[in-house]
Parts: structure tokens; sequence; C-alpha cells
């Protein structure tokens, strides 16, 4: 839609944005990004252009004198990921709440 409707500033970072995106994305799905440094990187260039497009757009479409500096995202260490996409042989390791648990206690 922004290509559609934006002025060139806006359009400019959201094609900067998408290209970091699709570029870094496929570093990481392809293997290329395996250190945590590597990641780092790749992550701050990623919120970098994001950052970038929401500025233009708070300038040029809500006319917004404020410049945000900082995104509120999470961003989990590359070790955090690789867990997170591993299978789990146990559905219910590392619960340590007692949900997900068997029924048989309820």
């Amino acid at each position: 839609m922004i290509w559609l409707v934006g002025v060139p500033e806006v359009i400019d970072a959201a094609r900067t944005m998408d290209l970091v995106f699709w570029s870094d994305g496929t570093r990481i799905k392809t293997g290329q990004i395996t250190d945590e440094d590597s990641w780092a990187a790749a992550r701050d260039r990623m919120e970098s252009a994001r950052l970038d497009f929401i500025n233009a757009a708070r300038r040029n479409i809500v006319h917004s004198l404020a410049t945000v500096t900082s995104l509120p995202v999470a961003r989990p260490a590359l070790t955090e990921l690789i867990r997170l996409s591993q299978p789990s042989s146990d559905a219910t390791a590392g619960d340590e709440t007692g949900i997900g648990g068997s029924s048989a206690s309820l």
C-alpha cells in the first residue's frame, strides 16, 4: 500500500527495509549467520531499517516532529532462537508450572 500512496521518502525507507529484511532473512535461513556477532549485526541492520521507516512515516504521514530513537522489540540471543526452533522430544520438558502435564493428576 505504501507504494501506491506514499511520498518518496517513505517509499524509499520501505524499499530499504524490505531489502534488508529479505537479505538478512535469507542469510539466517541458509545458515550464513551462525554466531552471536553476525546475528547481532543482522538484527541491528533490520532494526535500523525499521526505525528509519517508522520515522519517515511519522514525519510524512502523521506529521510528527518527535523522532523515535529505539524500538520496543525483544531481541533474543541466537542461542535462544536455535533452542526455540528445535523440535522437543517431550512437549512438557522444562515445564515448571505443571501445566501441560499428565491429565491423570487432575
